[in-house]
């Protein structure tokens, strides 16, 4: 049996330090962004981490 990691979380505001802390933390394998307009720095860690 395989046991899946699984949860969801909050992004912080989209400043580098916060968004690179919170990817670092959470470490997704899929992130949903909605709006992407309005999150830039979260759409390039997303990107670094080949999300």
């Amino acid at each position: 049996m395989i046991a899946w990691r699984s949860r969801s979380g909050c992004f912080p505001l989209d400043f580098y330090p916060f968004s690179r802390n919170a990817w670092r933390r959470l470490d997704p394998d899929l992130a949903i962004l909605m709006e992407s307009e309005l999150w830039p720095e979260h759409l390039a860690q997303a990107k670094a981490r080949m999300v």
